[in-house]
């Protein structure tokens, strides 16, 4: 597994783990949201980098 399918999996398994927790505080609502959306911006961006590489 190269470095990118590596820092895939990390993403996927945060990701995995944010959409599981859900609390009732709009704070932390909105920073787990946050955290979402980034994860999976982040691996759309590591799909295309491994994409274009091969």
């Amino acid at each position: 597994m190269n470095d990118m399918e590596q820092r895939r999996e990390r993403l996927l398994a945060l990701l995995d783990t944010a959409l599981s927790y859900v609390d009732k505080e709009p704070i932390y609502e909105n920073y787990t949201s946050r955290n979402i959306l980034n994860y999976l911006r982040s691996i759309q961006a590591i799909n295309q980098i491994m994409k274009e590489e091969s």
